[in-house]
């Protein structure tokens, strides 16, 4: 054979050696690049779940401190109210007029209860308190108004001052006051 043909079949052996090496390198980029795509396309989703996942968490961990502040303010606002329903019922209770109605009613009260002793009033409700001989006057109470009784011996002691008395209805009744004010 002469040395042109080997050339030539060695030229051809090389050319198609290197088709197919370009052949092969051809599919193994493809197949590069798709497995790079998705692998990509692996991480985006997975980047995205997580950022969906981060966003409900924050969503949820917003919507819950907006429900602990509207909670708040709701208490706060409650509060308010129910505290100035507290004054109000004071200042009424604290008017002249009501005070003519329950300062006999209280020394009753005393009356029934402890048949005599010491009464104390404030000196504007003494002329209100009408007290009977039993019981001795004392101007010397310092409460907004109401009285406080006490038997002979002192071992006994009916505080009926308007802190204390309305205290006592505004504990007993709470439930109530709130349950009218939040219809």
């Amino acid at each position: 054979m002469p040395l042109d043909g080997v050339i030539d079949d060695l030229l051809g052996q090389a050319k198609s050696t290197a088709e197919l090496k370009l052949r092969e390198a051809k599919i193994y980029r493809e197949s590069t690049i798709a497995r790079a795509k998705e692998e990509a396309d692996t991480m985006r989703a997975g980047y995205a779940e997580r950022l969906r996942s981060n966003a409900n968490n924050l969503m949820h961990a917003a919507t819950r401190e907006a429900q602990i502040e509207v909670a708040r303010e709701r208490k706060a606002m409650l509060k308010r109210i129910v505290d100035q329903a507290y004054s109000a019922l004071i200042g009424r209770v604290l008017e002249e007029k009501e005070r003519k109605l329950y300062l006999p009613a209280f020394v009753g009260k005393a009356t029934r209860e402890l048949g005599g002793g010491t009464i104390h009033a404030r000196p504007e409700d003494a002329k209100l308190a009408v007290v009977p001989p039993s019981f001795k006057l004392q101007k010397d109470l310092t409460a907004s108004s109401g009285i406080v009784a006490e038997s002979p011996d002192g071992t006994v002691l009916l505080d009926m001052t308007i802190e204390t008395l309305v205290q006592d209805f505004w504990q007993k009744n709470i439930a109530l006051v709130l349950q009218l004010l939040l219809r």
